[in-house]
């Protein structure tokens, strides 16, 4: 019987999340592997900061999963609750391919600030689109302002 996925569409927060605490966002991903595998159809995380709470939110989301946040700081914790929508998402966070393709020009925008399209035909870049691959698409080239 093959595994039932869903498909991962990562925001640039819990992208950037995932990046700045690594470490927190494997345990996360192991935590909800462990407990779609469990029989139980709830568990609580322990307490954590408002920031590490978010990111679980977010992450339980993309699992298919409901959360809530109970009781009051400095012991607010989340608790989490399967489904029928509850599946292992089509690729993990921590995947290179999943960071590499996630985000939309929108989002670098608003994650980078301000970027410049550059065809990638441009002589400038002769080695981006030199297979041919990316014929008519656009290079992505943040403004450094000297």
């Amino acid at each position: 019987m093959q595994e039932r996925t869903r498909t991962a569409a990562y925001s640039s927060e819990l992208l950037l999340a995932a990046k700045r605490d690594p470490s927190f966002v494997a345990h996360l991903e192991r935590t909800f592997a462990v407990f779609l595998a469990d029989s139980e159809w709830r568990t609580a995380l322990p307490p954590m900061p408002r920031a590490q709470r978010a990111t679980a939110h977010a992450l339980a989301e993309q699992w298919g999963f409901t959360s809530a946040s109970t009781k009051t700081e400095p012991g607010r914790y989340v608790e989490i609750f399967k489904n029928a929508k509850s599946a292992r998402p089509s690729r993990c966070i921590r995947d290179p391919v999943a960071q590499e393709f996630t985000y939309s020009a929108s989002e670098l925008t608003r994650v980078l600030g301000s970027f410049v399209r550059v065809p990638c035909s441009t002589p400038r870049y002769p080695s981006v689109g030199r297979a041919g691959h990316l014929a008519g698409a656009w290079l992505c080239v943040p403004v450094i302002c000297h």
